[in-house]
């Protein structure tokens, strides 16, 4: 059986901003030319396999991808409009590359509505249960979007924002271990 990774995402954007990138459609993954980033495991011709069937816009895919894993869930994502903070962290998200590359390709496109200053970014770990292996960081800023790599310029950076992502992950593990606990009776 495998083991689904997790997925922080941390961004600053005013309320008008989230609901325009809600609104927004979904774009070709190969608008994006950095997807080697992902390390060498990665293989570019599952771009191809990236498929978004019927959805045409972001609102879609969140509605598809990140609606409750299991009743009683904590919210995927979640919004303080008092710092103009939205929040995602998603314990279940994807298993492979092709899942991975779904997935980031729409949420990335945030940077497009970011105008803020804030050091914002997206942590995949690929398993809940390790996250201190990291599969991508990327740090999100207004208009642009990177992959941290693993290199000694990107390094304070990455270890950051993991840093952060774990504070995200342990505030919501409990209800997810508090779950699992009980499918195992």
């Amino acid at each position: 059986m495998s083991e689904p990774s997790s997925l922080v995402m941390r961004v600053h954007v005013s309320q008008a901003q989230w609901a325009a990138f809600l609104k927004s459609e979904i774009q070709p993954v190969r608008q994006f030319t950095d997807w080697s980033a992902l390390g060498p495991a990665f293989d570019p011709a599952w771009l191809d396999k990236v498929d978004y069937g019927s959805l045409r816009t972001v609102e879609d895919w969140f509605a598809k991808y990140l609606g409750l894993s299991w009743p009683g869930a904590p919210p995927l994502y979640e919004v303080d409009w008092s710092r103009n903070l939205v929040t995602c962290v998603v314990l279940e998200f994807g298993e492979n590359f092709i899942e991975y590359v779904h997935g980031l390709n729409v949420l990335r496109r945030i940077t497009q509505h970011k105008t803020s200053s804030d050091q914002d970014f997206i942590v995949i770990y690929p398993y809940f249960w390790d996250p201190h292996h990291v599969v991508a960081a990327m740090a999100l800023n207004a208009g642009k979007s990177r992959f941290l790599l693993d290199k000694k310029s990107d390094n304070a950076l990455r270890r950051n924002f993991v840093t952060r992502a774990d504070e995200l992950i342990d505030m919501r593990a409990t209800p997810f271990r508090e779950f699992a606990a009980q499918e195992e009776l």
